[in-house]
């Protein structure tokens, strides 16, 4: 979108974010298996405190970050994107931990409502913030919720 508005002379239409409640969406989340948290808790402890570390990093300074992402991005594909591409686009990312469970919830029910998941969604249970919360209470930080 950012590069059609940049290049093209384009003009945002829709933002996505009115769509959604609090105008927050889960772009991404981080996933990880019962069993691994089980058998491996201070690993995923530490996973996760690093997902909450990296945040901080990106959103303290996100002048760096864009530029760290694009020569990632040159790195992996080849070719970088304008500077001022990435950044308005990265201007409309909101880099949290927080799962923005609500969204999850309703991109499930619009799913269901649309045909593309046959089933109603059972979601209930579907995350376990706890050590989240507890990382983000020992920083001093606001714990987080599943609704």
């Amino acid at each position: 979108m950012s590069r059609l508005e940049i290049e093209g002379g384009g003009d945002l239409f829709l933002d996505e974010k009115t769509l959604w409640p609090n105008g927050r969406y889960v772009t991404t989340h981080l996933i990880i298996r019962k069993a691994f948290l089980r058998q491996q808790p201070a690993l995923a402890r530490k996973l996760i405190a690093a997902n909450v570390e990296a945040t901080q990093k990106i959103n303290a300074d996100k002048a760096s970050a864009t530029t760290f992402l694009n020569q990632e991005l040159k790195k992996e594909t080849g070719k970088a994107l304008p500077q001022n591409v990435i950044e308005r686009a990265l201007s409309r990312v909101e880099f949290t931990w927080d799962p923005i469970a609500a969204s999850l919830y309703k991109a499930a029910e619009s799913a269901h409502k649309i045909g593309f998941i046959r089933q109603a969604p059972d979601l209930a249970g579907i995350y376990d913030l706890r050590l989240l919360n507890e990382i983000l209470t020992e920083k001093q930080l606001e714990a987080v919720g599943d609704k």
